[in-house]
């Protein structure tokens, strides 16, 4: 679907991202892909025949694990998020505060440069941040890409 290239143009990772060390897998289960890494969830479901998604996933803060969801998102947000597809200029890619520029980005969903993802914003790269940080690495992208075109 894409020959956009993901970590290859960038060899260190964002200063907002903080996934180091983590291996991500993917296991599809009906119309939800879930992407889990040591501790850390990410499951991408269908909701009914909407062409909609809800992603939920967890987000290690120092008092513990809490949950949190994204609900309605369209199929063409998630091909973004995953480098499936370009983001365009009418995408929210720059995040102010913080002067980070991004390959694509949403507001309150997702912030990614080349392979480095972070749901729901970017961060300040360190232990603790309100976010998850997951690497897409080509496996993860094939999966989602997959997954995206076997739900109906």
């Amino acid at each position: 679907m894409t020959d956009l290239p993901l970590i290859a143009a960038l060899t260190t990772p964002p200063p907002w991202w903080n996934g180091h060390d983590l291996t991500w897998t993917a296991i599809r289960r009906g119309t939800t892909l879930k992407l889990t890494a040591e501790g850390r969830v990410l499951e991408i479901s269908a909701i009914g025949r909407s062409g909609s998604f809800r992603l939920c996933y967890t987000i290690e803060h120092g008092n513990g694990t809490t949950a949190h969801q994204i609900s309605g998102l369209p199929a063409v947000r998630i091909e973004k998020m995953f480098a499936l597809r370009r983001g365009s200029p009418s995408d929210w890619r720059i995040f102010p505060g913080i002067g980070i520029v991004a390959d694509a980005g949403e507001r309150g969903e997702f912030c990614r440069t080349k392979g480095y993802l972070n749901i729901p914003h970017p961060g300040i790269g360190h232990p603790g941040d309100p976010n998850l940080s997951l690497l897409i690495t080509e496996d993860i992208r094939k999966a989602v890409e997959d997954f995206l075109a076997w739900v109906p």
